[in-house]
């Protein structure tokens, strides 16, 4: 079962200045092309074990707690399985399971609520099928702001380029119609296979009906 890497907040509790313009950033072993939204501002001291990028905005107004974007390595491709929400809940009963757009797929997106000493905070969990290695995005935050946060990983998936193992809906009719042109195909080599075969049977069995003694002398008689 796929689950979510659930973020330590311990490390985020530092913040950047505000003012960043939208960073673009590149991983050329993932084969992934990231563009933030503004006001996120790089944080590479964060960049450790399965983490490979980390921005975040500073608290604006009455916030106590910016918001994180992390980026991190799942070790593998991922499979098109649905995932079973029962199961999900069985591990975590807090967590719940979404769906997001990424291209033209509906992903997967975990949604875990947290409480970093007296702060409520959430996170969305946002699993993107990259090749050769699915990524997960996490936005985390406060929990009162739950509207501005998926608007953020919205915004994040929607700038987020890569290759893919899942094929799209035109590529799955292409692949299967390419199937059935050649299940057809051997379908029709196999019927002429086979009338071949049966004119050929039915061939011997009038010649050896001519040949059988007293076939002449009964066509004779006639």
């Amino acid at each position: 079962m796929r689950l979510p890497i659930i973020m330590s907040f311990g490390f985020v509790l530092v913040f950047a200045p505000a003012g960043y313009s939208g960073e673009t950033v590149a991983h050329p072993q993932l084969g992934l092309r990231l563009t933030v939204p503004d006001g996120f501002a790089q944080d590479p001291e964060r960049v450790q074990k399965q983490v490979v990028y980390a921005f975040q905005r500073p608290p604006e107004g009455q916030q106590k707690f910016g918001v994180f974007i992390v980026v991190s390595r799942l070790g593998g491709v991922l499979g098109r399985e649905k995932l079973d929400p029962k199961g999900i809940a069985s591990k975590n009963p807090h967590v719940t399971l979404t769906t997001e757009k990424w291209k033209d797929f509906d992903i997967d997106v975990f949604r875990v609520p947290e409480q970093a000493g007296e702060l409520r905070l959430l996170t969305f969990n946002a699993q993107v099928p990259l090749k050769p290695e699915a990524v997960q995005v996490s936005v985390i935050g406060e929990a009162s702001r739950e509207a501005e946060l998926r608007g953020t990983l919205q915004s994040v998936l929607s700038n987020l380029d890569g290759q893919t193992n899942w094929l799209n809906t035109e590529q799955r009719v292409s692949r299967l119609a390419e199937g059935l042109t050649g299940l057809a195909i051997a379908a029709g080599a196999l019927v002429v296979i086979a009338v071949v075969i049966w004119r050929a049977v039915h061939g011997r069995k009038k010649s050896r009906g001519r040949t059988e003694p007293g076939a002449a002398e009964d066509r004779g008689r006639m």
